[in-house]
Order: C-alpha cells, then sequence, then structure tokens
C-alpha cells in the first residue's frame, strides 16, 4: 500500500481540488488525451482546423481524418472534465460545511480553470507516407504525426515544442465503410528501425520496429451505485462528527468523480464506434462490461476513517487526519491521506483547509533519503536534509501545507 499522490494540486496552485478522487498525477497522467492514454489507447486530441466531414468513411485516408475530426471535438470535452468538472464537484460536496475563504479559493480556481481549458492546448498535422489504395476490403499504410505542444518556458514564456512519431493502420471494409482494425505505433526505444544501437534486434520491439496499441483497455473503475450520489447532511456541531459528515461527503464526491468518468467512457464508445471494425468493437463492449461488473464490487469496498482529532487550547480551531483505504478492480489497494482544518463559527466547525499527505516521505516527516538519520551510508552528512532528518518537502509536518 502507498499513500496516494496529488500532484495535481501542485499544478493548480490553489486548494486540493478533491481529495479522495484517484486524479492523475504528473508522473502517471495522460498526455493530454484521457480516451487516448486511459480509454481507449487511440488517437491524441487536439483543437486543428477541421480536417473533413465526420461522417465521411468513403476511403482509409478520409476515414481517419473524420476520426480525428471527432476526436479532437470529442478532447475538449474530457479537459473540461478533468480541469474544471472535478473542482466543482468538490465544490459543491463541501459547500454547505466549508468556510466563506475556502469557497472562495476555489471558486478563483475554477475560473482560472475555466481559462485553461483553451490555453495552451496542442495542435497536430499528419503526414501520409503515401495516399493509401483502397482496392480491396483491407488495407495497411504509415503515416506520421508530429504533435506541437505548447509549454511554459523560464520567465514565464510559452513556447511550442514539436514531437514526430509514426504509425501503422490496418483498415477494413464493413458494410462499404472504412474501419479501424488495428493500429502499432512506431516503437519509441528504436524509432521504428527494429534495430538497436549494436546493431541487434531491439529489445523493446523485438526488431519489429512497431509496438500494439492500446486498444480496449479501458481501465478499472470503483462505480458507485445511485444512491451512493446523493449528498446527506451532517451533524457539525462537536468535531468529531463534523470530520464525520466530511468523511461521508468525500465518498459522494469521489462517486460523482467516478460518475463522470464512466459517462466519459460510455460517450468515448459510442462517439467512435463507427470508427471501428466489429472486432473492435466488441472488445471494446466486452471490456466495459467486465468493468462494469467488477466495478460495484470494488466501490462497496472502499473505507474512510479518521486516525485523531487535535484541538487547539482555545477552541478555536481543529485539525484531524483522515484516510481512504480503496480497492481497485485490478486488486491492488491505495491509500490515500488528508490533514484537516476546521474553525469554530456560530457553534458550528467548519472546512477551512485539506493538506495532502506529503509525496516525498508519504506522510512520514522524516527524510526519505536518510530515513530520518541525519546522515548517509558513509556517515557524512545527509545533503537532501542538511542532517536534521526532516522532510524538506514538508519540513518535517507529514502533509504539504496548501497555502
Amino acid at each position: 500500500m502507498s499513500t496516494r499522490r496529488h500532484g495535481d494540486r501542485l499544478a493548480a496552485r490553489g486548494p486540493v481540488v478533491y481529495p479522495f478522487a484517484p486524479m492523475p498525477d504528473r508522473r502517471s497522467r495522460p498526455p493530454a488525451n484521457l480516451l487516448a492514454a486511459v480509454l481507449l489507447g487511440v488517437f491524441l486530441g487536439a483543437t486543428a482546423p477541421a480536417l473533413g466531414d465526420e461522417s465521411d468513411r468513403s476511403s482509409p485516408q478520409a476515414a481517419y481524418r473524420a476520426f480525428l475530426e471527432v476526436d479532437r471535438r470529442y478532447q475538449r470535452q474530457v479537459r473540461e472534465f478533468l480541469l474544471v468538472g472535478v473542482v466543482e464537484i468538490h465544490r459543491d460536496a463541501f459547500a454547505s460545511m466549508a468556510t466563506p475563504s475556502r469557497l472562495a479559493k476555489f471558486d478563483a480556481l475554477i475560473r482560472r480553470r475555466k481559462e485553461q481549458v483553451g490555453e495552451r492546448e496542442p495542435r497536430w498535422e499528419v503526414e501520409f507516407d503515401a495516399a493509401p489504395a483502397a482496392g480491396g476490403e483491407s488495407v495497411t499504410f504509415d503515416l506520421a504525426r508530429v504533435h506541437f505542444r505548447k509549454v511554459l518556458a523560464p520567465g514565464g514564456r510559452v513556447r511550442e515544442t514539436a514531437s514526430r512519431r509514426k504509425e501503422r493502420l490496418t483498415y477494413v471494409r464493413e458494410d462499404g465503410e472504412w474501419r479501424i482494425q488495428n493500429r502499432t505505433l512506431a516503437c519509441l526505444a528504436c524509432a521504428g528501425t527494429g534495430k538497436s544501437e549494436s546493431g541487434d534486434p531491439c529489445y523493446d520491439c523485438a526488431g519489429a520496429g512497431y509496438v500494439e496499441d492500446r486498444f480496449g483497455r479501458i481501465p478499472g473503475l470503483p462505480l458507485p451505485p445511485r444512491e451512493a450520489l446523493e449528498l446527506v447532511e451532517g451533524e457539525l456541531t462537536t468535531a468529531e462528527t463534523a470530520v464525520r459528515a466530511y468523511l461521508v461527503r468525500s465518498q459522494v464526491a469521489y462517486a460523482r468523480v467516478m460518475e463522470g468518468y464512466a459517462q466519459l467512457i460510455g460517450q468515448a464508445l459510442e462517439d467512435f464506434h463507427p470508427f471501428f471494425s466489429a472486432e473492435v468493437n466488441g472488445r471494446l463492449s466486452a471490456r466495459w462490461t467486465e468493468v462494469q461488473e467488477g466495478g460495484r464490487e470494488a466501490f462497496a469496498g472502499i473505507r474512510t476513517d479518521f486516525d485523531k482529532i487535535d484541538e487547539e487550547p482555545d477552541g478555536s480551531r481543529v485539525r484531524a487526519t483522515v484516510w481512504a483505504r480503496r480497492p481497485t478492480v485490478e486488486g491492488e489497494t491505495r491509500d490515500e491521506r488528508l490533514r484537516l482544518q476546521f474553525v469554530a463559527t456560530e457553534g458550528e466547525w467548519r472546512l477551512d483547509r485539506e493538506d495532502p499527505a506529503c509525496d516525498a516521505c508519504e506522510a512520514a516527516g522524516v527524510c526519505p533519503r536518510c530515513s530520518g538519520i541525519g546522515k548517509n551510508a558513509e556517515g557524512e552528512t545527509c545533503l537532501f536534509c542538511r542532517g536534521d532528518g526532516r522532510c524538506r518537502t514538508c519540513r518535517g509536518e507529514g502533509y504539504v501545507n496548501e497555502e
């Protein structure tokens, strides 16, 4: 088990967007396309000029361009949900128990995220090696996707970087229309040559030069029952009842995020169904059925609780550490921890802060390099903590101050 990482909150530079949700962090986040890297594993979307008629699948090349046009439109919806929708779900869940200052932070973050939806979106260009011939019932052709991405450079400037990767697609003709049967990508290790630097067959692709795409790899999700989406008001008159109300609401917010993910998957299966062969669609449908069946059981296995509640001597505020243990469909277990702060307001305890567990030390508070000893294996002063044994990221707190 490991403490859940919260890289997304650092990028947000605002309040924790969603404490107990499997938000992708910077180490595992899909590259600007939930569908491509997580749901179906197809093509990267972007805000490029319209490439063609979305319904034109009269030739492999036209079908490919139509596919990209649908993907471009779909990706903006995905981006809006990840950047804005998740934050709005969290705010709504805690609106009646949070302090006005905390709600103001969420409102500011939502406004900033809405602006970001259209900022720094990638663009791409397509280079066909040759116009694919469509004389039979199946055709394979090569192309290259040049992906232009805007990144923030030193000094606050935005610059554009480009990456190029070859692809190989196989289309089949079904009912008079061309549909994707298979897609492979140029191996990143050998750049599609199939050879290592020494001239031997590439280890990663076994000399093929191309690797299989992620068709049908819909992720396992803990899927909530309908009743889990409804908010239930809780007592805030004591610190313990306020903490327990927070746990209940966090579970509702988590359920709503999972429901949002499920709706995105369902929409993707519908929107992209015309572009895949019957075989591929059958595989995707079977996987989604499997995920739905296992997801209910996984959601039922979620556990949340708190470790301790510490009250300030003057009774003005309390801190509590809470945790969630969530079994995944794949059989793994994920632990997530938060430190909450409540303030006394008109006879009730109001949520004022949510400090996530430190990524570096996993809430231990000690230096991850020297395990809190202050010295390295050679007996010299640890360069990471400079000898005091505390984690430099959280300054020994075990939790990151969101402020």
